[in-house]
């Protein structure tokens, strides 16, 4: 079992990823040079995938290593590496969010003041 930059270990699967078993073999390798700009780790300080793990093991890496389990930019990274659109039709451009995770602290109270008579 392997484990991304911040120690998670990344389970041991199948060559592919579900929802896109087509993903070439070579997927950690095309989305450093291609999504992230750093082709063949060149860069140290920015983030990399070891392009010694399988499809299954990048795709996991991107997700909890860089966008700390947001699916959405994974995907975009997929798409982008491949260059084809898996998961997004190229017309969704102009509904892009900022995060597909949020956090809140949501509290909520209710009073009535009834009288009875």
């Amino acid at each position: 079992m392997s484990s991304i930059p911040n120690g998670v270990p990344i389970p041991d699967g199948p060559g592919s990823v579900s929802g896109a078993p087509n993903l070439p073999a070579g997927f950690a390798a095309l989305a450093n040079d291609l999504y992230f700009g750093n082709a063949h780790c060149a860069d140290p300080k920015e983030f990399c995938i070891d392009e010694s793990l399988n499809q299954t093991q990048a795709v996991y890496a991107v997700a909890q290593g860089f966008y700390g389990n947001d699916w959405t930019d994974t995907q975009d990274v997929i798409d982008t590496a491949i260059s084809g659109n898996l998961f997004f039709n190229p017309q969704y451009g102009a509904l892009a969010a900022f995060s597909s995770i949020g956090n809140s602290s949501y509290n909520a109270g209710n009073v009535s003041n009834k009288t009875l008579g």
